[in-house]
């Protein structure tokens, strides 16, 4: 039987979906029946895939009542901890993520996190700030279940994110303990993160640095509401979201640069590159799947051995829900496996049928176009239905907006790494190429503009 990964990947997900939204009771029977059935037929793999269902079950019931258990019984709360994420302060809050060291002085609680919002005043704002310990007197809740078919549910979504609950408190009850109270590595990495932001906003005009910081960092928060309700209009949601294309581009100029060295040297190279990469933009789910599928690709190659795209999409999968069973949950995820598993599935059945349009195969051009047209639409065949399931609507203008945003970014992405790049260098290079770059940048926005009123 081939793909026996994909297969141990997919009997894991029906233990996690038991373990996690029916009744665990019944999911250990049918389990124990099933596997002593297949015990009886002496069938090993299917035993395998069987005992995979039942310890995934298992192990996401305790992961669920861990949830459930945590915080349980705490309203009034009094947390020491370490800031692991600060979000732009906004008119009347700012948000933090806390890597919990206490609860009310129980260390039961230590490395969980919650999510801080601290209420604050046009000129009030505490000076905490990331990688400070941190002690907080507040209000804790945990997020809100739906309460409608199909409703939002935002303790999920908090779950998804490794999140147990949010903490309410104001600007006087938050003290700074101790400064940089994290490892050389993640202030390293948070620091060049800043300084990227920082060069980015300190040349380019407001509106188009937003979008700027979101395609190349995934930091969407300062970007306007209306301007992400156009991209998700037009069906480019996935464009702001740190994912396989931006990873691709990062690997091809990594490999640009290390060309003239030794392959296999290079190659190592270009995994570390990869990991930090992934570390620098957060870590979401879907930059983690495209991070283990270049990986699990470039160790291919360097095996020389032959890699399966689907058993690579398999691997990360598990991997990601292994340690976190909610990120199924999360759109992120869904959206970045669907779309790849739509790409890997039909891209070349609808690539060969475009072949037959001759207009196509003319020149580099046509050919380009023909290209994003059959991953756009490989990629949406899952992605639509998905949508459709999860927001009740349904958009077919993905096909002109993907072919142009596509386009687009192969020339806004290349750039915006040069861009950077020279800023290090050379202000008078970099002032030239932002001025390139803010016109492809507004160009990305007017496509947002025009196809989201083509609906």
């Amino acid at each position: 039987m081939k793909r026996k990964l994909v297969i141990i990947t997919i009997s894991y997900i029906i233990g996690l979906m038991w373990g996690l939204y029916f009744y665990k009771n019944i999911a250990l029977i049918f389990c124990l029946i099933c596997s002593i059935i297949f015990i009886i037929k002496k069938n090993k793999f299917m035993f395998i895939v069987i005992l995979t269902i039942l310890l995934s079950c298992i192990y996401n019931i305790m992961i669920k009542e861990q949830y459930d258990s945590k915080y349980k019984e705490i309203q009034h709360i009094e947390l020491i901890g370490t800031i692991v994420q600060e979000y732009s302060a906004k008119e009347y809050s700012k948000q933090y993520i806390i890597k919990v060291v206490s609860i009310n002085g129980d260390t039961n609680f230590k490395d969980t996190q919650l999510l801080v919002n601290e209420k604050i005043g046009k000129e009030n704002i505490s000076n905490a700030k990331y990688g400070d310990l941190v002690s907080i007197v507040g209000t804790f809740s945990k997020g809100k279940h739906n309460t409608n078919y199909k409703g939002y549910n935002y303790n999920e979504y908090l779950r998804s994110k490794e999140i147990y609950g949010i903490v309410e408190t104001e600007t006087n009850h938050i003290r700074v303990c101790k400064n940089n109270n994290i490892n050389l590595y993640n202030n390293s990495l948070h620091k060049l993160y800043n300084l990227i932001k920082q060069k980015i906003y300190l040349i380019l005009p407001e509106d188009t640095a937003d979008i700027c910081v979101a395609l190349i960092l995934g930091d969407k928060s300062n970007i306007e509401n209306s301007v992400i309700e156009n991209f998700s209009e037009s069906s480019l949601s996935h464009i702001l979201a740190i994912s396989g294309m931006h990873m691709s581009y990062i690997i091809l100029l990594s490999s640009f640069i290390l060309k003239f060295c030794d392959k296999k040297k290079s190659k190592i190279a270009i995994i570390f590159i990869i990991i930090l990469f992934c570390n620098l933009v957060g870590n979401s789910e879907s930059i983690v799947r495209a991070s283990i599928m270049a990986i699990i690709h470039i160790i291919g190659d360097l095996l020389h051995r032959k890699s399966d795209s689907i058993t690579n999409l398999s691997i990360s999968g598990l991997l990601i829900l292994m340690i976190n069973p909610y990120a199924i949950k999360s759109m992120s995820f869904v959206l970045s496996f669907g779309g790849t598993l739509g790409i890997i599935l039909f891209y070349k059945l609808i690539k060969n049928k475009i072949d037959y349009i001759k207009i196509f195969n003319k020149n580099a051009i046509t050919k380009y176009v023909k290209e994003s047209m059959a991953i756009s639409i490989s990629a949406n065949i899952i992605i639509i239905p998905i949508i459709a399931m999860y927001f009740n609507k349904i958009s077919f203008i993905f096909i002109i907006s993907n072919i142009f945003a596509n386009m687009l970014l192969s020339i806004i992405m290349p750039l915006i790494i040069t861009f950077l790049f020279m800023s290090f260098i050379s202000i008078n290079i970099t002032k030239f190429l932002s001025f390139i770059l803010n016109s492809f940048l507004y160009l990305l926005l007017y496509l947002s503009n025009i196809s989201s009123k083509m609906e």
